[in-house]
């Protein structure tokens, strides 16, 4: 339907294009008119392969966006983890009640002073 409304109008165009003659100048305006035309729809089409190519990238780019943020929270999230289990560590890792410092200072200061007794003694 549409390529038969497209060859009536060129049928149309052409009956009213054969009953007005054009002059030379008219022709000239007209070819150049055209040529115009013709450029500025080759330089349009031009720009839309350039602009659906840009669109590709960005999407692809999205993509790698995306990816990428999936492995920064899994890295997140296995950070998360790695903490975590330092502090598990660290609680299992106490110091026992012989590794206080303050036992060993009284087992010296008492050792001391039982040897310092006993020695007094001794000598009395």
């Amino acid at each position: 339907m549409k390529y038969l409304l497209v060859v009536f109008c060129i049928f149309a165009n052409l009956s009213v294009l054969a009953q007005h003659n054009l002059t030379d100048e008219e022709m000239i305006k007209l070819d150049s008119l055209l040529q115009y035309y013709e450029q500025n729809d080759s330089i349009q089409a031009h720009t839309i392969s350039l602009l659906e190519k840009q669109l590709s990238l960005h999407k692809e780019q999205q993509g790698l966006d995306t990816m990428l943020l999936r492995y920064k929270d899994q890295e997140i999230s296995l950070l998360n983890n790695k903490v975590g289990m330092y502090i598990e560590l660290s609680e299992l890792n106490k110091p026992k009640w012989y590794d206080k410092k303050w036992i060993w200072f009284t087992l010296g200061v008492v050792s001391i002073s039982t040897s310092a007794y006993v020695l007094d003694k001794v000598n009395n």
